[in-house]
């Protein structure tokens, strides 16, 4: 409850659209318990989903859609960066070294020569992940994910594992849009 309305008081969207999600996810999982791994795999394909827009508008940027998804097509957007020029940021240095990345920490350094005069990070954990420390990196994030997923959903109905699966949800789903 605390961190709920911890990530309410942040004023970000993303956060509280993930947190609305867990919630209704964390609420199936107690009230149709029957039903778990359908809503497990609902709340995977929901984070696949936005995982996906995410990369599109990574990779399709400047793209009207997306951009406006994302919020807006002007890339330096007053020193901070659209999101989607972020993201697009963050493959392009990712491509630099697809395998290791640019190391960690690196982004920030690099993308304002990639968007001048902006230096900050590329508002999505995945992107950031990608791009300074690469495949790599990005299949061990992965795992921190999907791993505890399964130690959890092995233990339903337990309340912490209940509790687990919608810490994991609202980290992921928040984590694709900021960082």
């Amino acid at each position: 409850a605390l961190g709920g309305l911890t990530l309410a008081l942040t004023l970000s969207r993303g956060g509280t659209a993930a947190f609305f999600a867990s919630l209704v996810f964390v609420i199936a999982l107690k009230m149709w318990p029957g039903r778990n791994r359908a809503s497990i795999a609902a709340v995977a394909c929901l984070g696949i989903l936005f995982l996906s827009l995410t990369a599109l508008a990574a990779g399709t940027f400047p793209n009207r859609g997306p951009d406006r998804l994302f919020g807006g097509a002007d890339a330096y957007n007053g020193g901070l960066g659209s999101r989607a020029a972020l993201w697009h940021a963050a493959l392009l240095l990712w491509h630099s070294n697809p395998i290791l990345g640019i190391g960690p920490g690196n982004y920030e350094l690099l993308v304002g020569k990639i968007i001048p005069g902006v230096r900050t990070h590329p508002n999505g954990y995945f992107f950031q992940v990608l791009a300074e420390q690469g495949v790599a990196g990005f299949v061990l994030l992965i795992g921190s994910i999907v791993t505890p997923t399964i130690v959890f959903a092995r233990a339903l109905p337990l309340r912490l594992a209940v509790a687990g699966l919608g810490v994991l949800a609202v980290l992921m789903l928040h984590q694709l849009v900021d960082g």
